[in-house]
């Protein structure tokens, strides 16, 4: 009977041992969670960390714009063909490239600024061409960092529509050559855009490449590109035949040229061309204080070599045809000689010179002239009246 209560309180004692030990274990802290797993798991980019720019989807916004540039009507402001140059301005600075691209694309946002500033009167053919030769410049430079296929045909054809833009006519009277420039680059550009890997060369250090020159470069270090001016000058001059050369003495020249294509291998001529030759007292009948004026309005198309900076010597040779006047001045009383008082004729004027351009805007010249003289009657229908002269000239380029 004595067991039974000893085995309750060694029960009671243990339980109570058991509660005494758990209760400090319950009021300590919870040991720290596991680090996460991050193995296969990768860094997300946050979302306010700016992005490189969507070359793709600017040059799908230019080549959209370019296709439909032949659907819009003519405005001679051109609106929708600058935007066109700006939104080409932005895809090749969002394209990978060389110095060369980022040059063009800069050189283009300021042909369209001066497009949008001109005069509705303006040319601007000529300003939308130099824009557009230098996206070709940039088109080269990535054909050449890296030959993209089938960008080289794109490119040639590209530069064949540019080509086909004359600068000296108003845009409007080709519009649609130079739209189809603005279709045919946009062409080249979704090609040079499709990726392809080691799209840009690392140069091996000590070997880099020198940038490229831009074509708007190479014109404004090696050629004079100004077109049209003014010159005027004098010289001698001489009939070429017997007959009036026989009664005159060598006389002078003088003459004033508006030219179009001062610095261009193909050009023309609208000129003034006044000589004076003086009897020399053998001809009788006649004071021999007389003389022999002559006054013509003739124009030439002119064939010269390219004006180099580096050279700046022209040869040109021309030719043409205009209408002369001889008059007979200072008779001072009767004349009973054969030489009638005036004479309109024919003439056909062809030589050729050289050609000194002292800067961009000064131009010296030099030719030798030969006159064909048709329809004359001055001395009769059996004499010449052809003549020649030496001349020289200074101008002014614009």
């Amino acid at each position: 009977m004595r067991k039974k209560p000893i085995a309750l309180w060694v029960c009671t004692l243990m339980m109570a041992s058991g509660v005494a030990l758990a209760t400090p274990r319950q009021n300590q802290p919870p040991p720290p969670p596991p680090p996460p797993d991050t193995s296969g798991q990768q860094a997300t980019v946050p979302a306010e960390q700016p992005t490189a720019p969507d070359a793709s989807q600017k040059v799908a916004d230019y080549n959209s714009q370019a296709q439909a540039l032949p659907s819009i009507p003519p405005d001679p402001r051109h609106p929708a063909e600058i935007k066109a140059l700006r939104t080409l301005a932005d895809a090749l600075d969002a394209m990978p490239g060389t110095e060369v691209t980022k040059q063009s694309a800069d050189g283009i946002r300021k042909s369209a600024d001066v497009l949008e500033k001109s005069k509705v009167t303006d040319v601007h053919s000529d300003t939308t061409k130099e824009a557009l030769t230098d996206a070709l410049a940039a088109l080269d430079a990535m054909n050449t960092a890296n030959a993209v296929p089938g960008l080289a045909d794109k490119i040639k054809t590209a530069h064949d529509a540019v080509a086909k833009i004359d600068p000296s006519e108003p845009f409007l009277k080709e519009k649609e050559t130079i739209d189809d420039a603005f279709v045919k680059i946009g062409d080249a550009l979704m090609v040079a855009n499709q990726p392809v890997v080691g799209m840009e060369k690392q140069p091996v250090r000590g070997q880099e490449e020198a940038p490229q020159p831009t074509i708007r470069q190479f014109r404004e270090e090696h050629l004079f590109t100004t077109q049209w001016g003014i010159m005027a000058g004098g010289g001698y001059a001489s009939f070429g035949a017997k007959g009036l050369r026989d009664i005159t003495q060598n006389g002078g020249t003088w003459d004033a040229r508006f030219i179009l294509g001062m610095h261009t291998v193909l050009g023309a001529e609208l000129a003034y061309v006044g000589t004076a030759n003086e009897l020399n007292g053998r001809m009788p009948g006649i004071n021999n204080n007389a003389w022999i004026a002559s006054n013509a309005f003739e124009g030439n198309l002119r064939l010269a070599t390219p004006a180099l900076r580096l050279v700046p010597v022209q040869a040109f040779a021309f030719g043409g045809a205009g209408y002369n006047r001889f008059s007979l001045n200072n008779v001072n009383g009767f004349n009973s000689s054969p030489l009638r008082g005036s004479d309109n004729t024919f003439v056909l004027p062809f030589g050729g010179g050289v050609q000194g351009n002292i800067g961009q805007h000064v131009t010296v010249d030099g030719r030798f002239t030969y006159r064909a003289i048709f329809d004359e009657n001055l001395l009769g229908r059996d004499h010449n009246a052809d003549m020649y002269t030496i001349s020289f000239r200074a101008g002014y380029v614009f």
